[in-house]
C-alpha cells in the first residue's frame, strides 16, 4: 500500500501537511440566518449591524426583505468581500467595508475568533466566525475540521483550508469514508455520500500517492 499524506487542520500559526495536490483558487458559498441590514427589525431605520450586536439571537429570522430578489438579505454579500452579511454579523465585521479593522486584510481572510479558521470558511461551513468553539464541546473549530468541501464533481473532491488553500482528490471505490451525520451518530460508507456537497466539513482526509488527482485514501467528513 501506498504511504498516505495526511492532511488534518492543526492549532492557528502551525504548518499544514498537506502533501502534493491541486491547489487552487475557488468560489465560495454564502450563508444565510439574521434580519436585513438597511433597516431594522422594528422598521424603524435603525442598523441592524447594531442591533444585531445586542440581539444576535435575531439572526435566526431571515428574510429577504429589502431586494425582494429572492435570496435572504442574510445570504447577500453587501461590501462584495466574499464574507456573507450573516457571516460578518457573527465575526463582528461590518457588512459594509471590505476591511472593517483597515489592517490590509478582507474580512473574510481574517480569523475573527482565533480558531485557525478564516471568517469566510467558518462561514460556509456552518460555525460561528465569532466562536472558537461553536458547539461548545471544548475543542477549538480549528481542531475539529481540517477544512470545509467546496465542490464534489465526478468525483473530483475540491476544499478548502482554514488558510484558503484548496486542495482537490478523487474520491473512489476503495476510499474510506467516515462520517458524522446531523444527529450526531457516526456513519461509515455510502451513508456518508449525501455530505459529499458543498459547506460540509472535512475533519480528517488522507492521500494515497499517485498523479493529481490524488486518490483519496481515507475521507472523515461532518455535518454542514
Amino acid at each position: 500500500m501506498h504511504d498516505a499524506d495526511h492532511v488534518h487542520l492543526a492549532e492557528r500559526g502551525r504548518a499544514h501537511d498537506l502533501g502534493p495536490g491541486d491547489r487552487h483558487r475557488g468560489q465560495h458559498r454564502r450563508d444565510a440566518g439574521v434580519h436585513d441590514l438597511h433597516r431594522g427589525p422594528d422598521g424603524a431605520g435603525h442598523d441592524d449591524h447594531h442591533d444585531l450586536q445586542r440581539r444576535p439571537h435575531e439572526h435566526r429570522d431571515a428574510v429577504d426583505r429589502v431586494h425582494d430578489d429572492g435570496t435572504d438579505d442574510a445570504a447577500e454579500d453587501a461590501d462584495d468581500d466574499g464574507l456573507s452579511n450573516a457571516g460578518e454579523i457573527r465575526a463582528g465585521t461590518n457588512p459594509r467595508d471590505t476591511d472593517s479593522d483597515d489592517d490590509g486584510t478582507n474580512d473574510a481572510a481574517e480569523d475573527a475568533d482565533g480558531d485557525g479558521v478564516s471568517n469566510e470558511v467558518e462561514d460556509y461551513s456552518g460555525t460561528n466566525p465569532g466562536d472558537d468553539d461553536s458547539d461548545d464541546d471544548g475543542v477549538k473549530d480549528g481542531s475539529e475540521a481540517a477544512g470545509a468541501i467546496v465542490s464534489y464533481v465526478g468525483g473530483v473532491l475540491v476544499f478548502r483550508q482554514g488558510d484558503g488553500t484548496e486542495v482537490s482528490g478523487l474520491v473512489d471505490g476503495s476510499t474510506e469514508l467516515e462520517c458524522v451525520v446531523a444527529n450526531g451518530s457516526e456513519a461509515e460508507g455510502d451513508a456518508c455520500l449525501p455530505l459529499l456537497v458543498a459547506g460540509s466539513f472535512v475533519r480528517e482526509i488522507e492521500f494515497e500517492s499517485g498523479a493529481a488527482p490524488q486518490p483519496i485514501k481515507k475521507l472523515q467528513l461532518g455535518a454542514a
